[in-house]
């Protein structure tokens, strides 16, 4: 089993620290600390190896840093060092994210994707109580219409999209990027519908403003 041997000056707040952990006595290490005892400056400092960037003190950057971590004497290597990150740290408390995710860069897309699905789903609902001039949570009226559940807004707008593609005949429009169907003018209403967002009106037409 190997050892690390670290050596470090002016990293973050440590200014000085060397030690050695041998992994032949132990497969795991935990360095456990109050506050203030500089272990995130050292979690930052492998980072830094992790990340191929130069450490440095933040607080007196003029000061000559140093940083020395061996593996078994050889320099230890970016792709050898995993930074797990506490998770209010980087990301702050999103209930829509996962409590850990390894990857930050990961992770943060997929809290971009889910911003983007919201953004989207507001401007939806925006336009559809423009149109309707229904005062309603449609998002729950629709949700509760269509699913089992009132909290299944996106499963109830599947559901839609796959009755309307069956009741409707549709063509290709040539001229959209995204290849959306494009309904006859004698095919745009349809049955009648008890959904109490659209107050029975059974008219579906394309809301103004919303994504896509």
């Amino acid at each position: 089993m190997p050892k690390i041997s670290i050596d470090l000056e002016n990293c973050y707040g440590i200014k000085q620290l060397k030690a050695d952990f041998d992994f032949k006595k132990a497969r795991a290490f935990a360095i456990y600390a109050p506050n203030g005892a500089m272990k995130s400056s050292l979690a930052t400092t492998f980072q830094d190896i992790a990340e191929g960037q130069s450490s440095k003190d933040r607080i007196f950057p003029a000061r000559t840093t140093k940083r020395t971590v061996t593996i078994d004497g050889t320099a230890l290597s970016a792709d050898a060092v995993l930074v797990v990150r506490p998770y209010d740290e980087v990301f702050g408390n999103n209930e829509k994210t996962s409590t850990l995710l390894i990857n930050a860069k990961l992770k943060q897309e997929y809290i971009s994707l889910h911003e983007d699905i919201e953004e989207c789903k507001s401007n939806l609902i925006k336009a559809l109580q423009a149109q309707s001039g229904s005062k309603r949570d449609l998002e729950r009226e629709i949700s509760r219409t269509f699913t089992a559940s009132e909290d299944q807004f996106g499963k109830a707008l599947f559901r839609i999209e796959s009755e309307v593609l069956e009741r409707v005949p549709v063509e290709v429009n040539r001229n959209s990027q995204r290849g959306f169907p494009r309904a006859r003018k004698s095919d745009s209403v349809l049955p009648a519908a008890t959904c109490g967002a659209c107050d029975g009106e059974g008219i579906l037409q394309g809301p103004q403003g919303a994504c896509g």
